[in-house]
């Protein structure tokens, strides 16, 4: 599917068309009919599963903040810098994960690990 489809859009669009239809492909398949098996033929509750990965997608939006901002603040030839962005993002991202992304039941079991660490 994806290699028809980009090749009806590689015509009109170049290489754009190549990554255009690629995402229509993954969209449709991955997208609908994945999500239309798993309802119909395995009976997983998909509204439900797709509420919970909204639940964990609102993390993203104060990392996509914090890195807009970030790239004009860095300088760009400085790599001590960038590698300092990006232990930055990654501690961001766990913190906003950690309380806004997770269960309290993995929330817990995260803390047992953490402590279990700490005291050997």
């Amino acid at each position: 599917m994806n290699i028809i489809i980009s090749c009806i859009f590689i015509v009109q669009w170049k290489e754009i068309g190549a990554a255009l239809g690629t995402a229509v492909a993954w969209i449709i398949g991955s997208g609908f009919i994945m999500n239309w098996y798993y309802s119909r033929r395995i009976g997983l509750d998909i509204k439900k599963f797709w509420l919970e990965i909204l639940s964990m997608a609102k993390c993203g939006i104060p990392l996509i903040v914090f890195g807009v901002l970030m790239q004009h603040v860095i300088e760009k030839s400085s790599l001590c810098v960038y590698f300092i962005f990006i232990i930055l993002f990654a501690v961001l991202y766990a913190i906003l994960l950690y309380f806004f992304g997770m269960k309290k039941t993995e929330r817990i079991t995260i803390k047992r690990q953490v402590i279990a660490k700490l005291k050997r």
